[in-house]
């Protein structure tokens, strides 16, 4: 069904990355200079789970129009996206030892992004990132968990 729906070009391939990539990142490093101020700063970043992929390659198959030759799937500017947002998350930990910054997957939720066709509902799928963001003290930190279960990137 969702390839009925979305049709994968360049431009929704850049602007899935701006959405999903780029965007956060600029606004975590906006909010650096307030973070600095706290005794425990949290960042959570709600991502997806999946292996990352090669966003350069990825953009220019999209340019090139070869996104279904190449074997991406439907969803891969998002995938994509999320995979280089859990790389910049574990590069934000090492920059800023102090805060504790990890990214975390909320799995399958039924949603209207999932057409409401997830494996958990919405309440259950924020119980990591509010986990995350509540912890105090020394907490965990460039990590990715699954819910509120540490696992790997």
């Amino acid at each position: 069904m969702a390839k009925k729906v979305i049709k994968q070009t360049y431009e929704t391939a850049e602007g899935c990355l701006r959405t999903n990539y780029y965007g956060p990142k600029q606004l975590s490093q906006a909010l650096i200079p307030l973070f600095r101020l706290s005794s425990s700063a949290r960042i959570v970043n709600v991502s997806f789970g999946l292996e990352a992929a090669k966003v350069s390659r990825y953009l220019q198959d999209a340019k090139e129009d070869l996104l279904e030759s190449k074997g991406w799937s439907v969803l891969s500017a998002y995938v994509v996206s999320k995979a280089a947002f859990n790389a910049y998350t574990r590069v934000l930990a090492k920059k800023f030892p102090n805060f504790g910054i990890n990214s975390v997957t909320p799995a399958f939720c039924k949603t209207y992004m999932c057409f409401n066709n997830g494996h958990y509902m919405a309440e259950q799928g924020a119980k990591g990132p509010v986990k995350l963001a509540l912890t105090v003290g020394d907490g965990p930190s460039g990590l990715f968990f699954f819910q509120t279960e540490e696992t790997t990137f």
